[in-house]
């Protein structure tokens, strides 16, 4: 089933998915791999910082 655009849209779930990613990051044995990840998710980060001070889900616009 697929979310819905706010559930993609919140600050919340954009930082849920980015601890996700510093998980898989800490597992890799590859030190670019790692070091991407966490680029990724800081990213993330941002738009999740991004979404809540908008209050609006336009966080791509502004880091993509």
């Amino acid at each position: 089933m697929a979310m819905s655009d706010e559930r993609r849209a919140t600050g919340a779930h954009y930082r849920e998915i980015a601890e996700k990613i510093r998980q898989v990051a800490r597992q890799s044995d590859i030190p670019q791999i790692r070091e991407d990840l966490f680029d990724l998710a800081d990213r993330l980060d941002q738009m999740a910082q991004v979404v809540e001070n908008d209050g609006c889900g336009a966080a791509r616009e502004h880091l993509w």
